[in-house]
């Protein structure tokens, strides 16, 4: 069986919106160029939800947004 493609971002906001969007979070890495850093790893985001991210017009909840920031903030403090 074949690997799930995946995605790797030190972009909290980035990760945040992946995250609220439903995108499937595999991991969480420490960055291997600052120890007060993670990485988090996606599942095969769909490329147009990161086209939209980078080019400002990406559009989400704010209330899911915060609800995701909220989780990732807990699981990075989990993962120390």
């Amino acid at each position: 069986m074949e690997e799930p493609k995946t995605f790797q971002t030190s972009d909290f906001p980035l990760a945040t919106f992946l995250y609220a969007k439903g995108v499937l979070l595999q991991d969480i890495l420490d960055s291997p160029n600052d120890n007060r850093r993670k990485v988090f790893v996606f599942i095969d985001p769909p490329p147009d939800l990161l086209s939209l991210f980078q080019s400002g017009k990406a559009e989400i909840n704010v209330l899911a947004f915060n609800n995701a920031q909220n989780a990732l903030r807990a699981l990075v403090r989990v993962s120390r």
